[in-house]
């Protein structure tokens, strides 16, 4: 029996070995590096922004082409009917917004990708490409009722162990043929700026879902039941929350950043350390931050739920099913909440108790992420192309001087 369990154990410390070495360097350029995590490209990048962008450029050199041909050529203008001259006005408008280093990525992609700099400025806008171009009138077919989930746990919710994020991603179906194209970036910026992951869309130079060296994670969840008010006038959402990422070390100073800024449109982000979790809900004219309860859970959706907002009950019942769910599941696992229940507890559908929507032809929850703030580390489920993936951000991110 002795001898049993002594080669189980060696057998599960191989397994730990073999698992914690999944992440493969694959190639460098120009000083920034390309690793594999299973079948997920994970960027370390380094220097100017241009720099970082002639790295990422040149790393992922055979794939823009592919990744645009799908996107543009196949889906977006064969399949939904739009044009390359609608498209091509509401990117340009679009990375008309960004600030100037994120600007400079583009730019420094362009330098070295093989593609043209016009393609990649609606590159960018793929990772987003409903919001950003609903905005505009032009909803994509199949996008009304889209949205995601997200559950935070900490204190007595995960029974003294570390806080633990839970985020599905709710997006349009046949996003699935461009999952292979979902890069893990990470950004060492040489101007004094944090560095911070990213995990997107290829060429995106946004984040809504990021975590930079101080162990700060966020996501985006989109906002349905204040209407489709828009602002054409402000720095998109997903920039800010890229900015924020890379200008401050600490919670409070997220929480400033949010006071200072008003989106170009409504959404939820959930924001957490180490330590606890909020959610902003940010509207084009106002800002209300949500804490989790005392005992350490939060659970979110598409819906503003402060009261002072005065606002009527949502009408999205499934909004409302898939947060009541969650709080339900937080309250099942009470005590026991970590990595593996996580896991768990994504895998539940709506129909079953759960948040998590199932394969559909329009709308199904397209990847899932968990996050370790105190860790550095994320793990990916990227649904029916790759399983869940341990990426640990750590020796990633550049050490101080």
């Amino acid at each position: 029996m002795k001898k049993l369990f002594s080669t189980v154990l060696a057998l599960c410390f191989l397994v730990s070995i073999a698992y914690a070495q999944e992440m493969k360097a694959v190639s460098e350029f120009e000083g920034g590096k390309l690793y594999k995590a299973g079948k997920i490209n994970v960027l370390e990048l380094r220097g100017s922004y241009r720099q970082m962008g002639r790295q990422y450029g040149g790393l992922l050199k055979g794939d823009w082409e592919k990744c645009y041909q799908i996107a543009f050529e196949k889906y977006f203008i064969g399949n939904n009917g739009m044009t390359y001259e609608t498209l091509d006005k509401i990117a340009k408008d679009y990375f008309r917004r960004l600030p100037k280093r994120l600007q400079d990525l583009i730019y420094g992609m362009a330098e070295t990708s093989g593609i043209s700099l016009e393609k990649h400025i609606l590159l960018n806008t793929l990772d987003a490409c409903a919001e950003i171009w609903g905005a505009y009138g032009k909803l994509i077919p199949g996008t009304q009722g889209m949205g995601c989930s997200a559950i935070v746990a900490w204190g007595k919710y995960t029974g003294g162990g570390p806080l633990v994020v839970g985020r599905n991603y709710d997006y349009l179906s046949y996003f699935e043929e461009l999952l292979p194209f979902m890069e893990c970036v990470v950004y060492n910026p040489n101007d004094g700026s944090i560095p911070t992951a990213s995990f997107a869309f290829l060429g995106a130079v946004y984040t809504q879902n990021g975590m930079n060296k101080n162990g700060i994670f966020l996501e985006l969840n989109d906002e349905e039941s204040t209407g489709a008010i828009t602002r054409r006038d402000r720095v998109p959402n997903m920039a800010n929350l890229m900015l924020f990422l890379l200008d401050y070390p600490t919670m409070d100073g997220i929480n400033t950043g949010f006071n200072t800024t008003l989106p170009d449109f409504a959404c939820i982000i959930q924001v957490a350390d180490k330590d606890a979790a909020y959610s902003y809900e940010w509207a084009t004219y106002g800002l209300r931050r949500k804490a989790g309860s005392a005992d350490g859970l939060l659970a979110v959706s598409n819906d503003f739920t402060d009261p002072s907002w005065g606002l009527w009950p949502s009408p999205l019942g499934e909004s409302t099913e898939r947060r009541e769910n969650l709080y339900a599941l937080g309250d099942k696992y009470k005590g026991r909440l970590n990595v593996d229940t996580m896991k768990k507890l994504l895998g539940i559908p709506i129909d079953k108790g759960g948040a998590t929507r199932p394969k559909n032809p329009k709308i199904e929850t397209l990847y899932q992420m968990i996050a370790v703030p105190a860790e550095l580390k994320w793990w990916i489920n990227l649904t029916g192309y790759q399983g869940w993936t341990e990426i640990n951000l750590a020796p990633l991110f550049a050490k101080e001087e």
